[in-house]
């Protein structure tokens, strides 16, 4: 379902980018399109724990990605639903769920009101 929107392979080059992997190079063949991905020289002799360390900071890098967009939405427009806010980032109700509950625990939005018919109120740092 993705793929009909059009973002998996910006998602691919996206996560590239984070992991510090150079971009993929794409091939279209008559039997389809290949995706060739360079690996830095050694990274299949590395150990478990660096490749684990990766996988971390690269989640933990398009979590925030994820927090900012939603962040800005629901600035731009509280009123905003879930559903609203996947369709428009590209990404499940239940990441934008999971990151919503994220965001209300570290207390950067509220819900005011209701869930339906209340608002989203994204709360300013006063640093």
């Amino acid at each position: 379902m993705i793929e009909a929107w059009g973002r998996g392979i910006e998602r691919i080059m996206e996560a590239c980018q984070i992991a510090g992997s150079p971009k993929p190079l794409l091939r279209y063949e008559r039997t389809g399109l290949w995706i060739e991905f360079t690996f830095p020289v050694g990274v299949e002799s590395m150990p478990g724990d660096v490749t684990k360390k990766m996988i971390e900071k690269m989640t933990k890098k398009t979590t925030e990605i994820i927090s900012n967009q939603i962040l800005s939405l629901l600035q731009t427009d509280g009123a905003l639903s879930v559903a609203e806010v996947a369709m428009q980032t590209g990404k499940s109700t239940s990441t934008i769920n999971r990151t919503i509950q994220r965001l209300r625990m570290s207390g950067k939005i509220r819900r005011v009101g209701p869930d339906k018919g209340g608002h989203w109120e994204v709360i300013q740092d006063t640093k």
